[in-house]
């Protein structure tokens, strides 16, 4: 017999996962629905309810310096 409740809970995780997609989309377009307060409130619940682990990295100022060398000066210039 399967796992209902293992199969409800991925379930569950898939479709946060597709809300979540569904709402980059919709901010790289400035169409946001919400003021700041519900945007936040919504996306912390989709983000805990899709299983995604926020990350807390630091700032690295070297390998910043380094894209910027990458992209302004260097390898994909075009000329």
């Amino acid at each position: 017999m399967s796992d209902l409740p293992r199969i409800l809970e991925d379930k569950a995780i898939e479709k946060n996962k597709r809300i979540l997609e569904k709402i980059m989309i919709r901010l790289t377009t400035n169409n946001r629905s919400f003021d700041q307060d519900q945007y936040k409130e919504v996306m912390n619940q989709l983000i805990r309810g899709s299983g995604i682990e926020e990350e807390n990295e630091k700032f690295n100022r070297q390998a910043f310096e380094k894209l910027r060398f990458l992209t302004n000066m260097g390898a994909n210039k075009s000329k």
